[in-house]
């Protein structure tokens, strides 16, 4: 779906891969014939900025909602009648700069349509990481904010001491650059218990 700019932060912060871009290009699909339909498009974009994760393509799917039809009661001078009207729907724009969300880099799953100071929010904002909310007051929240004590090794050290923290739990923000790899192996186990700890302590 197309959505106001009101929503643009809270899209941002929900959504794993996060770009903004122009449309250059709105080439419609198929269409259901439910009601509504589902209307399937091919975008083509341009200047596009990522905020979240990467991307390196410029014509993506998507798909929305059509408009549908909405029941209005008219009163006239000889009795009352039932229409039926239809319901406004935001499609993608050529020439317009949106928020895309996605999931995978190759289809976008919504749209929400930009001004300059909207951007320049987006952008400020796309330097927490994904959970992260920063509050009216100007401070930072992490997702993690109820499961940690202060007896970890981040908590006051001073190798953090210049960058943004949790006001809850004093977590530093901390951001990785695209490229970096996660992996993990199972450590074995020292002692098991036939039957009962065949695989280990849970240790990786």
């Amino acid at each position: 779906m197309v959505f106001g700019k009101e929503q643009a932060l809270e899209w941002l912060a929900k959504t794993p891969i996060a770009f903004i871009g122009t449309i250059t290009d709105v080439i419609p699909g198929i269409s259901t014939r439910s009601i509504p339909p589902i209307n399937h498009y091919k975008l083509r974009l341009k200047n596009i900025r990522s905020l979240r994760g990467s991307v390196s393509a410029t014509e993506f799917g998507y798909h929305q909602r059509g408009a549908g039809l909405i029941r209005q009661n008219i009163l006239n001078p000889d009795g009352s009648q039932t229409t039926l009207d239809e319901e406004q729907v935001k499609e993608p724009t050529v020439g317009l700069t949106y928020l895309a969300c996605s999931s995978d880099g190759q289809h976008i799953n919504t749209l929400v349509e930009l001004d300059n100071n909207t951007i320049e929010q987006l952008m400020n904002s796309s330097k927490m990481p994904l959970g992260w909310s920063k509050q009216s007051n100007g401070q930072y929240e992490s997702p993690w904010q109820y499961s940690h004590v202060k007896n970890i090794k981040w908590y006051n050290n001073q190798r953090f001491s210049s960058n943004e923290k949790c006001a809850k739990s004093g977590r530093p923000l901390l951001i990785t650059t695209d490229d970096i790899s996660l992996s993990c192996e199972p450590v074995k186990a020292t002692h098991t218990k036939e039957y009962q700890n065949p695989d280990g302590d849970g240790i990786y």
